[in-house]
């Protein structure tokens, strides 16, 4: 007998195997990556997963504002998950072992609507389970929700030391090259007058004269932020728009004040006259029970003529 050939036979068999079992180790423990991705967003749509992980709204005394989290979770490892729990800090379980069967690199999300009252970051951690349980991996994300308090409100009075409120906004629809447009007395550059109504400090202001004769046909309004009537029977209260106005008319231009009830815009006041005066209009009469009330003042004309101001 060749013993020789025998070893190195018996020795070649011993490598192979030893190699086969180290491979069949490795391919048992290598499990790729092992992580979820999960993303919490905040939005106001609840059709779609919002893309913003922070929002600023506007708070009414009579309407809290309502907004819609989104909770994504992609799974970015190379098994299937089918549990899922979610848990947030505000609305509490989301998802207790809701079942969905989510593949490697899949990814799903629901929206839940959520009343917030004061700013807040607030939390959520979702958990995902593998058929046989033995895998478990869990993912915490957040958002952010500032809270502003309305700038137009019943039993509150507005004014501009600060610029034009939060929630308010300005409307450009002139055809000029450059048109007249919302701002206040403290922007000087665009208003050329200091507060000639009857309040004082800031107002807000609309100048053509100053843009002069190169600045073309204007259409301009400033628009308050919603706000909510709250009265069940529209003849148990008077509700009324005050305000302290100043309008000098020229020739071709226009100021209206019109009040948006939740489908149209009623028109309140028009004038195409010189006024300084304090307004004082009854809105319960554009009431039909919606929510999202709105006021504007509109400034329009053909072209260089004198301005408008609005304050309180």
């Amino acid at each position: 007998m060749n013993y020789r050939r025998v070893i190195i036979v018996a020795l070649t068999f011993a490598l192979t195997l030893t190699f086969w079992m180290m491979s069949l180790v490795l391919a048992e423990t290598d499990s790729g990556t092992d992580t979820i991705i999960f993303q919490k967003t905040v939005g106001i749509d609840p059709t779609e997963c919002a893309s913003e992980d922070s929002i600023d709204i506007v708070d009414t005394a009579y309407l809290v504002p309502r907004l819609y989290y989104c909770y994504k979770l992609t799974n970015d490892t190379d098994m299937t998950f089918t549990l899922h729990d979610v848990v947030d800090t505000e609305l509490g379980a989301v998802l207790t072992a809701f079942p969905h069967t989510l593949s490697p690199n899949a990814s799903f999300w629901i929206t839940r609507m959520a009343y917030v009252y004061d700013t807040a970051i607030i939390s959520a951690t979702w958990t995902a389970y593998t058929p046989t349980g033995t895998t478990v991996l869990s993912a915490t994300d957040s958002v952010t929700v500032t809270v502003f308090p309305t700038a137009l409100d019943c039993d509150k009075q507005v004014d501009f030391e600060q610029g034009i409120p939060r929630g308010w906004y300005v409307t450009n629809n002139g055809t000029g090259s450059n048109p007249a447009v919302w701002t206040t007395t403290a922007d000087t550059e665009n208003c050329s007058i200091e507060n000639l109504t009857n309040g004082s400090g800031v107002a807000a202001c609309v100048d053509s004269d100053i843009i002069g004769f190169t600045g073309g046909p204007y259409d301009t309004s400033l628009v308050s932020n919603p706000f909510v009537i709250p009265v069940p029977v529209r003849d148990s209260v008077y509700i009324s728009l005050t305000a302290s106005i100043y309008y000098r008319s020229y020739a071709y231009d226009e100021f209206t004040v019109d009040v948006w009830d939740g489908w149209i815009w009623h028109n309140l006041l028009t004038w195409n006259e010189d006024h300084q005066e304090d307004i004082a209009i009854d809105l319960l009469p554009y009431w039909g029970g919606l929510d999202g009330f709105q006021v504007r003042f509109r400034y329009q004309g053909n072209g260089r003529d004198w301005y408008a101001e609005v304050d309180n």
